[in-house]
């Protein structure tokens, strides 16, 4: 059988063909089949690819083209960021990878259809559509600090780029090195999105079943956010530490991202610990309240609800 040819850019690699290209290498990996990657801008090797991505000139899912870099583009979501080439490939072929890596949960009930939905969604939300952003030009972060910008992932695999010292023949070998790389985040995100679209189901539980909306307490640690963030009671959310030695009371963003409380802890309380912080609020069993004052780490639940209460009214 003819291995399935994938055709990519020549040249400068960015972001976008490097997860587009992470992406169908683990779906047919997962799948059995062989397949080539080949980066070129030629007419006769773009002609002959099965599958085109960041490269051709035209978005035609029939002939399984999908560029945006043409006159129009390849379109845009809902929240007008452009659809790139790994945004390309996640929407035609991300639900599909979804399904191959949790193929075996999903046959035992594990992972539901639905479930595997709202993974694909999430990870478009918060990996896809970053890197498309990025690669359009659209700035997701700024800053009033002089000379601060984010980081993003495409300044990391621009770094993987070769030097004029490295010549362009090693274009290949450093290319392949970080599909490496995304392989390893997007199994990573695959499963810990995994484990945040079932978190998020019990938060809903156990808001729906919460009286007093305005603290949440939730029994194990995981994903709130995306939750809670959308409904208007919350103010703060209790939980245990990962290393089971305390309970974490958090404040509740405004936005998804930034870090905006509804309500942050009185500023005579932020960055005090022990006695000093016990003194502050009248109560027992105090450990650390963050400087920033989102988030305080006391002894117990039972604490912790305390704490909670008294900052509700404060």
């Amino acid at each position: 059988m003819n291995k399935i040819k994938l055709v990519t850019h020549s040249g400068r690699f960015h972001a976008d063909d490097v997860f587009a290209t992470a992406v169908l290498a683990l779906l047919f990996e997962k799948q059995g089949k062989e397949f080539e990657i080949v980066r070129s801008r030629k007419t006769e090797d773009i002609e002959s690819g099965d599958i085109v991505y960041d490269n051709g000139r035209e978005y035609d899912v029939d002939r399984k083209i999908f560029d945006h870099h043409q006159e129009g583009g390849a379109g845009e979501r809902e929240n007008g960021v452009p659809y790139a080439a790994f945004g390309l490939i996640w929407k035609h072929y991300g639900q599909e990878l979804v399904a191959e890596f949790f193929k075996e949960s999903h046959e035992k009930g594990e992972v539901s259809k639905d479930d595997q939905h709202k993974i694909w969604q999430l990870i478009d939300e918060s990996v896809v559509r970053p890197i498309d952003a990025s690669d359009a030009g659209y700035e997701d972060f700024q800053s009033d600090k002089k000379n601060l910008r984010t980081y993003v992932m495409d300044s990391a695999v621009k770094a993987f780029n070769p030097t004029n010292e490295e010549g362009y023949e090693k274009s290949m070998e450093l290319f392949m090195d970080f599909v490496e790389i995304a392989k390893k985040i997007i199994s990573r995100e695959l499963f810990s999105t995994k484990s945040k679209v079932q978190a998020l189901e019990k938060v809903r539980e156990i808001y729906e079943n919460t009286k007093d909306k305005r603290v949440i307490v939730l029994e194990e640690g995981g994903s709130w956010k995306e939750f809670l963030i959308n409904k208007p009671e919350p103010l703060y959310v209790i939980f245990p530490t990962v290393d089971a030695d305390g309970w974490m009371v958090q404040g509740v963003n405004t936005h998804p991202t930034g870090y905006q409380l509804r309500k942050p802890f009185p500023e005579e309380w932020c960055g005090k610990s022990g006695r000093d912080l016990e003194k502050e609020v009248g109560m027992e069993g105090l450990k650390f309240c963050h400087l920033k004052g989102f988030l305080c780490v006391v002894e117990t639940k039972e604490q912790a609800v305390e704490f909670a209460n008294i900052a509700v009214n404060t």
